[in-house]
């Protein structure tokens, strides 16, 4: 039993003088730790839904996302979609003025701006429960 004892105790020392030796932690270290022990969002976030001829908000404002895909996954109908608002702070309502038309399979891609954080709407041309769906990839 006792030379069971010395093994483990040999086997512990020899562990600890393999450990690296321990640093006093710098000024930010507490600000790293937080950081990189935070949980992460999944990226990216997919929002399937289905549009009717009234224009809606497909995504909300979002100053944490980083790029916005924007595809009409429908295979027959056109999709409009538009920020949600112009650069007065007016609303605007997909399928009016400042709308680009989205044909069945098209998409759009905004990268890293100001334009991928904003709020989108969206709206069929024609037709109800047309497919569409908006990914969000987060920073």
């Amino acid at each position: 039993m006792l030379a069971a004892r010395e093994r483990v105790y040999d086997h512990l020392l020899a562990v600890c003088h393999a450990m690296p030796p321990v640093v006093p932690l710098s000024s930010n270290a507490a600000s790293f730790i937080e950081q990189t022990t935070k949980p992460r969002i999944s990226s990216p976030l997919a929002w399937p839904m289905a549009l009717g001829t009234s224009s809606v908000q497909v995504v909300a404002a979002n100053p944490a996302r980083t790029a916005l895909l924007l595809t009409n996954t429908s295979t027959i109908d056109n999709v409009y979609i538009c920020p949600a608002i112009d650069g007065n702070g007016n609303p605007l309502a997909a399928g009016g003025a400042g709308s680009l038309l989205l044909t069945p399979g098209q998409w759009i891609f905004l990268g890293s701006d100001s334009r991928s954080s904003a709020a989108w709407n969206a709206a069929a041309a024609s037709g109800s429960n047309v497919p569409f769906a908006a990914w969000e990839f987060l920073g």
